[in-house]
């Protein structure tokens, strides 16, 4: 068993095995013309408010994962619904700032926060939510995403739907 590289296909056979890539970074840079940065910046931002637009339900209340990151911030500065409409969260431990940059920010925009503390539950039930992220992601995530699972059992009571800080590395 061997690790295939990144965007290739192997194809075996009884005569032959052959390799064949469907995609090279080095194709994008010799066949691709840039736009200019501010040109750049402004097609991004489209891209990231549309993605949006059909991610978040019209009418339906949603999650929205607050990290002390990037991503979450991104998100948030995305969002253009009344702040009654969603839930920030985050996970850690107590006093980390994972709790504490996104409860300063909720707290200075007015924004609905709740925070879920990675406790002695967490622990407790740690393999059961490190199956479901192996599971629910057909083995892309790994069992250190558990605590995504643990934070959606806490919060879906408000809303099953749920915008992660993920979504917005995934775009960009």
């Amino acid at each position: 068993i061997s690790q295939v590289e990144s965007a290739s296909i192997v194809e075996v056979d009884q005569s032959c095995v052959q390799k064949k890539h469907y995609w090279s970074i080095e194709n994008i840079f010799n066949k691709t013309s840039f736009m200019e940065e501010n040109d750049g910046f402004e097609k991004l931002l489209e891209i990231l408010k549309n993605n949006m637009k059909i991610y978040i339900p019209k009418k339906n209340k949603f999650l929205l994962s607050l990290t002390g990151g990037f991503d979450g911030r991104l998100n948030l500065g995305l969002v253009k619904r009344n702040e009654a409409d969603f839930l920030c969260y985050s996970y850690g431990m107590p006093g980390s700032k994972q709790l504490e940059i996104p409860k300063y920010i909720a707290k200075k925009l007015q924004f609905n926060y709740l925070p879920i503390y990675l406790s002695q539950e967490f622990v407790n039930n740690y393999n059961q939510y490190a199956m479901k992220a192996l599971m629910l992601s057909d083995g892309n995530a790994s069992i250190e995403r558990a605590n995504f699972f643990y934070a959606f059992n806490k919060l879906k009571g408000f809303a099953d739907v749920n915008i992660s800080g993920i979504f917005g590395s995934e775009i960009i």
